[in-house]
């Protein structure tokens, strides 16, 4: 497992993204890609490689919260002391790499089974797969076709062939649909494999969701910045054992909320820049047994 993707962005994702996005950067800073994470923000770097201490994200974030700058700002959740101890361990032994994979690195027993728990895996003095399905092994053939679609893949624990796959960012040409739909059916070749997937601002809609809903162990879906609207989100149920889902910038609206508390195994759902207002949440949640939905407001 490669120890950013797996670990520190999805804890950047929840606690700083909905502030340092594309559309918004307070103190003209963007972390949504690591270039702009290292570049920081109007004071220069918030990152120094090997030390914690001296990296401002750090210092912000283990700040007493009476202090002014103590991130995050009032109204907001703090990171917890396991995201902290994430972000440290990334900092201080990993130093802000991108790339590196666990078993390059001396892991701690805490921050082991850190991992463990966040990622759904069961511990015994190391990571491991049991508590993952099994599946077909894939061969180099049909990665390679996925490469060449565009598709980024990674392995999810390494032998598994469980995948991690993302179609950066404006891959599709929007007047080609035929292009999406090829890359679509890539997917569904290998419906059992495929455990994340982010599709985001690629022109995903509706009806390309009706295939997607048969990759049966998906279980973080990031469709951000697509034309997807409350319909899809019927589609979505298919996904039984599908705990987050990311709908940042996408068309849905409060009726998909009703929708949301069906699936059952839904835990987070990212909703900033759509339709769904805070009240609409504060609504859902006193009225429905449901995932948190995250507006980042």
């Amino acid at each position: 497992m490669v120890v950013y993707p797996y670990l520190v962005e999805p804890v950047l994702e929840a606690k700083c993204y909905s502030c340092h996005n594309e559309s918004k950067q307070k103190g003209n800073l963007a972390m949504y890609t690591p270039e702009l994470l290292m570049e920081g923000g109007k004071h220069g770097p918030i990152l120094v490689a090997g030390d914690a201490a001296e990296s401002e994200m750090y210092k912000r974030v283990t700040l007493q919260e009476s202090d002014e700058e103590f991130m995050q700002p009032e109204g907001k959740t703090p990171l917890t002391d396991e995201e902290i101890s994430i972000l440290e361990f990334w900092i201080d032994s990993v130093n802000v790499d991108f790339t590196k994979t666990f078993v390059q690195l001396n892991v701690p027993e805490e921050i082991q089974l850190l991992a463990a728990n966040k990622l759904n895996l069961t511990y015994s003095g190391k990571l491991a797969s049991d508590a993952m399905p099994k599946v077909n092994v894939l061969d180099a053939k049909t990665i390679d076709a996925l490469i060449a679609e565009g598709f980024q893949v990674r392995e999810l624990v390494l032998g598994s062939s469980l995948l991690d796959i993302t179609l950066p960012d404006n891959t599709v040409d929007l007047k080609d649909e035929s292009g999406l739909n090829k890359k679509i059916a890539l997917l569904v070749a290998i419906k059992d494999n495929v455990i994340r997937l982010d599709m985001g601002g690629n022109g995903v809609t509706d009806e390309h969701l009706k295939s997607i809903t048969v990759l049966s162990n998906l279980q973080q879906l990031k469709l951000p910045d697509n034309p997807i609207t409350d319909k899809g989100i019927t589609y979505l149920k298919q996904l039984s054992v599908l705990n987050s889902v990311n709908l940042y910038k996408t068309n849905i609206s409060k009726v998909c909320l009703s929708q949301f508390s069906e699936m059952t195994n839904l835990r987070k759902v990212y909703a900033w820049q759509t339709s769904i207002t805070s009240e609409d949440v504060v609504s859902f949640n006193t009225n429905e047994e449901g995932p948190k939905i995250i507006l980042g407001l």
